[in-house]
């Protein structure tokens, strides 16, 4: 793919299964487009033929269009996919853009006063997104939540973002901004939320959906990512909404990384876990994963809201001041490491289980975690002459292959950016004839999470 002024942003779009032959778009913003500071969206299709005795592919430019954002050196791009919308804003611009993904339609949303560039925009399961917005000069902060369908559910001062069941928000990369001050979550019980074509959707008797499906969480660090607070809101099939619950994770040394796990519905309840990993426990080096379950509670107009702390695992990983931590999920497992050693932990979400995996006494510093659609794992790291190398796992949770080279994997829903300087550029063309001849791992218990 390419070639592109600057890649600042991708992320992958749903498989269309007909017969043997599975396609998917994936979406590229090039950040630094036509004179360099244009932005454009690149739409690329990759078609998998498969049969008995292989897998032909190929992948090919299907259209592009241009946004109405301001890119150049220096930019900052966030996209995330949304229940087939995309969403995409830089730091150089106040607003976001929203992209319909069947015909590219696309408008500047949003937009604060004084103006502030995007920070960070996240997504959830459901197809919530969050578009967060900051302003150096200022100091000030705001954000956006849209609805599945497009629709502004609320907005408001503040840094909040979302958490997903994939790929996991990492603190380290600056872009979620930590309060100094403390918030009121108070003031959102009483505030209604916008009218949506949700609220149609929610409202009729056809449509099978998630007893929680009306429901967005968003949260907010405070105190230098000491703690974390989580506000929860939503549409009722009723036609009522509000926000419904409010409450604050603490204390951490640092917060690290974070993500959600998947809901569990039983009767008019649901519940999920809620991974939070701080990589400045105990004397200030420690790494230990959180586990907070979440319970949401539904009668016919009002959601009681509950988290609590259930769990806790100390990671044989290390941590500290200047630490980048990352973690992603797969299939039942998460996937944990920082930029201070080599080796990542596999932790079985069921039991708390781990293993050490991935790392060697030839590798690099745990550079980045990510994962796709069907629960498959990359861990890539990189040493400090800029050589990478990284290790693919699988859904059953072993791994599957490893090479040399700066891999990544893509998800559907949190587009991966290249400003987070976790993702590293090859200085040379990698030699993917080479990897055509390579038979993957046998699957034996190599690494699955055993502690």
């Amino acid at each position: 793919m390419g070639p592109f002024g600057h890649v600042g942003a991708a992320v992958e779009g749903n498989p269309v299964a007909n017969g043997n032959t599975v396609t998917r778009d994936i979406y590229v913003v090039d950040d630094a487009a036509g004179s360099g500071t244009g932005v454009t969206l690149y739409v690329y299709t990759k078609t998998d033929e498969v049969a008995s005795t292989g897998d032909m592919v190929s992948v090919n430019l299907a259209q592009s269009v241009a946004l109405p954002l301001q890119g150049g050196s220096n930019t900052k791009t966030y996209m995330a996919g949304d229940n087939g919308l995309l969403y995409v804003g830089n730091n150089q611009t106040n607003g976001y853009v929203q992209i319909d993904e069947s015909n590219l339609i696309n408008g500047l949303g949003g937009g604060f006063s004084p103006p502030e560039g995007d920070s960070s925009i996240t997504t959830d399961k459901y197809g919530y997104v969050t578009v967060t917005s900051y302003n150096n000069n200022t100091y000030s902060s705001g954000f956006y939540s849209l609805d599945p369908t497009g629709h502004l559910a609320e907005d408001g001062g503040g840094s909040d973002f979302m958490l997903d069941t994939t790929n996991g928000i990492s603190t380290g990369n600056g872009n979620f901004i930590s309060y100094p001050t403390e918030t009121n979550p108070a003031t959102r019980m009483k505030k209604r939320l916008g009218k949506t074509a949700l609220s149609d959707t929610l409202a009729a008797s056809n449509v099978a959906t998630p007893i929680d499906y009306g429901f967005f969480t968003t949260y907010n660090f405070l105190y230098s990512y000491t703690a974390m607070e989580w506000v929860t809101c939503g549409y009722f099939q009723d036609g009522s909404d509000g926000c419904y619950g409010a409450g604050r994770l603490e204390p951490f040394g640092h917060i690290g990384a974070a993500i959600e796990g998947n809901e569990v519905a039983n009767g008019n309840t649901v519940t999920r876990n809620i991974y939070v990993v701080g990589d400045a426990e105990g004397s200030g080096s420690g790494v230990t994963l959180y586990v907070y379950t979440k319970k949401d509670t539904f009668t016919l107009d009002e959601d009681k809201v509950t988290m609590n702390l259930t769990g806790t695992l100390t990671l044989p990983l290390i941590g500290g001041s200047h630490t980048q931590t990352f973690m992603a999920s797969g299939n039942g497992f998460l996937y944990i490491g920082t930029n201070q050693g080599a080796s990542a932990i596999q932790v079985r979400e069921s039991n708390l289980a781990y293993a050490s995996i991935a790392g060697s006494s030839t590798s690099g510093d745990v550079s980045s975690i990510t994962t796709n659609a069907y629960g498959y794992v990359t861990i890539t790291s990189t040493e400090s002459n800029g050589s990478n190398n990284f290790d693919v796992y699988g859904p059953t949770g072993f791994r599957i292959t490893n090479d040399d080279g700066s891999d990544f994997m893509l998800g559907a829903s949190n587009g991966i950016s290249t400003s987070d300087g976790n993702l590293m550029s090859a200085a040379t063309k990698p030699n993917l004839a080479k990897r055509m001849k390579t038979r993957f791992d046998n699957a034996t218990p190599l690494g699955v999470a055993r502690h």
